[in-house]
């Protein structure tokens, strides 16, 4: 997504949000971009916000990730 605008992860700074929160963020102007899905893109787009990047750009592409640090998985998952 980041490559498709020409910028890199520095050009960017990740803020924690709720997916509700992204509409109003958006208007208030606190945020300049987001990622969420329905019902909060709609209610992003009454607002007057648009669409800069769809998972439709990236066919077979499955966007969401979770994430663990090591630690968390080797002492809740492994029995070593």
């Amino acid at each position: 997504m980041l490559k498709t605008a020409n910028l890199t992860s520095d050009d960017v700074s990740l803020v924690k949000l709720e997916p509700l929160e992204i509409p109003q963020r958006l208007k208030n102007n606190t945020i300049q971009a987001g990622h969420t899905w329905e019902p909060h893109l709609s209610e992003a787009m009454k607002l007057g916000e648009n669409i800069l990047f769809t998972s439709k750009q990236t066919p077979g592409l499955i966007l969401d990730l979770i994430i663990f640090r090591g630690e968390i998985i080797r002492d809740r998952y492994c029995n070593d």
